[in-house]
């Protein structure tokens, strides 16, 4: 076994020494060979192990620092975009809520100004059409139907009104007639309220 062992010692002593002098002949470039491919494997493996390059790996250190940082400035300055779109929005909105109520008051304001119109035109047309009937009928009876309207300012206007038609038609009015035909308490109600109108 010992003698086995030698030997084969004995015969990789003797490639050796032969590649040895090949090499050194430059019939083979054996040796050359091997320290280029250890050389080669050395330059990977730095490559691949940034700790192994200290410079890389600060370059490294540095660059990722460098974009993190960025991203935290964008963040930042995104996060006040959001802030300044935020404001924006409420301002608009309360603009918005603004307008919506001043457009609910006007047209609240219209159809009031609306509705009063037309009572104001009823009421006319009313005046007008108790004017014209009283006038028609015996005094007696129109002072009796004025009484009957519980609304000395609606008597007062259709009188008013009376005597506007008598004078546009050029004759004598009855108004002064049908006053003294009131009792004396509404008659002189109605007539004091009359000189307060006018």
């Amino acid at each position: 076994m010992i003698k086995m062992i030698l030997l084969s010692i004995a015969n990789i002593a003797v490639l050796v020494m032969l590649l040895f002098f090949l090499d050194l002949a430059g019939v083979t470039h054996f040796y050359a060979d091997i320290k280029n491919y250890f050389k080669t494997n050395e330059i990977k493996l730095s490559e691949q192990v940034p700790g192994n390059n200290v410079e890389k790996d600060i370059m490294y250190r540095q660059q990722f620092n460098m974009t993190m940082t960025a991203i935290s400035l964008k963040q930042k300055e995104l996060d006040r975009e959001k802030a300044s779109l935020k404001t924006l929005s409420d301002t608009v909105e309360a603009k918005r809520q603004e307008i919506e109520n001043k457009e609910k008051n006007l047209y609240d304001r219209i159809s009031r100004l609306d509705q009063e119109e037309k009572e104001k035109n009823d009421y006319q047309k009313k005046v007008d059409q108790l004017a014209q009937n009283y006038a028609n009928m015996p005094p007696n009876l129109a002072m009796e139907r004025l009484l009957s309207l519980k609304d000395d300012l609606l008597a007062i206007d259709t009188m008013d009104a009376m005597n506007k038609n008598a004078t546009t038609a050029g004759v004598a009015s009855t108004v002064p007639y049908i006053l003294s035909l009131m009792p004396p308490e509404d008659s002189g109600r109605i007539m004091k309220k009359m000189a307060t109108s006018e």
